[in-house]
């Protein structure tokens, strides 16, 4: 699937086998692009799946490392802003659920949305 500029998309899945094949396809088509992930996985699970090499990726954790960051949306968003200079960044979020289960489901809607807004207003 090639990525549009300012576009979200939702992808659903249940095999971490195939999700990473997915992204290693999306690093493929969308080579200019620069992939970024935040996942539940920490980076020793990732390695064994994914060329790190060519993604940046944080893991979403109560844990604090140099490659985590709290499974708080706003500060998914946070490095989103901070990292997307040039608009070729592509970002995934594996672990919405997890997200979720630290805020209101009401109030992550909103914040997503608006950010999505956000996103759209740039491109």
């Amino acid at each position: 699937m090639e990525l549009r500029p300012g576009c979200v998309y939702l992808y659903e899945f249940s095999d971490y086998g195939k999700f990473s094949m997915d992204v290693e396809l999306l690093m493929e088509i969308n080579n200019e692009s620069h992939l970024t992930l935040f996942s539940r996985l920490p980076t020793r699970r990732l390695i064994e799946r994914l060329d790190l090499a060519k993604i940046d990726h944080y893991w979403l954790t109560e844990n604090e490392n140099n490659q985590s960051i709290k499974p708080d949306i706003d500060n998914i968003f946070y490095v989103i802003r901070k990292n997307n200079n040039d608009g070729l960044n592509v970002y995934l979020v594996d672990g919405l659920e997890y997200i979720l289960s630290g805020s209101d489901s009401e109030t992550l809607l909103t914040k997503i949305s608006q950010f999505t807004d956000e996103i759209k207003s740039l491109n």
